[in-house]
């Protein structure tokens, strides 16, 4: 059929049928090519302007995306769906503002929308609008009061901003929705002082899933994040040498040491829980391999040797720490290094403690016996401001291993 000829209504509705085929079979350029055939007949068809926005959104072209809704609204369409997709859109382009407004507008034509409201408060959420966001998921659980990643969220957002009995109220009411939960479980054992030697993997991997699309970001200009700059230094000051055959960075997370490092190694390589915090290290294109595993498994099954290991920000997620070293230890080189920080337990004759905030501090004392136990020699320890958490400095320390004696 050539392209000046008129389309009937049974033409549009077959290719319409086939396009939308096609772009659920995955078959993105084949839907795409559909979708524009009939635009170049209907380009006044909003629904066609909408399909298509929401293929190029499949396919990663966000600003495609972005200008294909608004030339649908252009039309003075109002609907609730366009407004929801172009605030997603908005929001993958970093431009979180225009994402509120349109997720508003969303809700102004359907203000029961537990969907439109869940992903206003996610906004409110990364831009470290914390009140905004609470406001937000309670409204959706005001509607939905099942809604589970809502519950969720208004628990950890409680918990973060000092609101306990509301944070020991929510985590309760997940349990009770789902009682399988680790990260529920796990977060009341801490709020109420339970002693505990680990963290459980759900709930790491869970948790950096979660905020890994705004971690970076708020670790580094509202935590006053600046470790990577205090390791490369301290490296430095420890050793001549100026390349490193291969490091592996333990708990990589979205790539900020291995961009401190990657001019500095000939190979290197990030393990890290969460696939999305992955997917953030690999997009830096620093690192020449990564890995999805949990690190004392990968460190068992790990035939590689390193000569630089770097644990910036993973034993406060991991508690007992012997495993770690000792299998850091069995990877390492004879000219090894290995660099680690913690959170530092003081005013206490315990070796670890889990805190209300979820992660571990440990005793000085602790990590250097352990350390010296696993074969490894204590070069240096440096105290340091490792973060603000709310408004305060949180009290670390790194420490410079070597596999040679001193």
């Amino acid at each position: 059929m050539y392209h000046n000829e008129p389309l009937t209504q049974q033409d549009v509705v077959k290719q319409l049928d086939e396009a939308c085929a096609l772009h659920q079979s995955g078959a993105y350029a084949e839907a795409e090519a559909r979708y524009r055939r009939l635009l170049s007949h209907l380009p006044d068809c909003w629904q066609l302007l909408y399909n298509l926005g929401l293929l190029l959104h499949d396919c990663k072209r966000y600003d495609e995306a972005t200008e294909s809704y608004r030339r649908a609204l252009r039309l003075g369409i109002e609907d609730g769906d366009l407004y929801f997709n172009l605030a997603l859109t908005c929001k993958q382009r970093g431009h979180l503002d225009e994402a509120i407004i349109y997720y508003q507008k969303a809700l102004d034509l359907q203000p029961e929308d537990s969907d439109y409201r869940y992903n206003l408060a996610g906004c409110y959420l990364a831009d470290g609008r914390h009140d905004a966001a609470i406001a937000a998921y309670e409204a959706v659980l005001r509607f939905d009061p099942g809604h589970l990643p809502a519950l969720n969220n208004l628990a950890y957002l409680n918990h973060i901003t000092g609101k306990i009995e509301r944070a020991i109220e929510l985590y309760q009411l997940v349990l009770t929705l789902r009682p399988d939960s680790p990260s529920a479980e796990y977060m009341l054992a801490a709020l109420s002082g339970e002693r505990r030697i680990t963290a459980p993997a759900n709930y790491v991997r869970d948790m950096f899933d979660q905020y890994a699309d705004h971690y970076e970001s708020s670790l580094l200009s509202n935590l006053h994040y600046s470790v990577p700059n205090r390791l490369g230094a301290l490296v430095t000051s420890v050793t001549s040498k100026e390349v490193f055959s291969g490091m592996l960075d333990l708990g990589c997370g979205t790539g900020l040491i291995g961009e401190r490092f990657q001019d500095s190694v000939e190979q290197l390589h990030g393990i890290d829980l969460s696939r999305k915090m992955i997917s953030l290290a690999a997009s830096k294109n620093c690192y020449d391999a990564l890995y999805v595993e949990e690190i004392e498994q990968f460190l068992r099954q790990c035939t590689e040797r390193y000569d630089l290991i770097v644990a910036a920000d993973v034993f406060p997620y991991v508690g007992q720490v012997d495993n770690i070293l000792q299998g850091t230890r069995d990877i390492a080189t004879d000219d090894a290094l290995f660099f680690l920080t913690i959170e530092e337990l003081t005013g206490s004759d315990r070796a670890l403690h889990l805190g209300p905030s979820g992660r571990f501090a440990h005793a000085d004392h602790f990590i250097r016996r352990c350390a010296t136990d696993c074969g490894w020699t204590v070069l240096c320890a440096e105290r340091i401001p490792l973060r603000k958490e709310r408004d305060q400095w949180v009290a670390g320390i790194i420490y410079g291993l070597s596999t040679s004696p001193r």
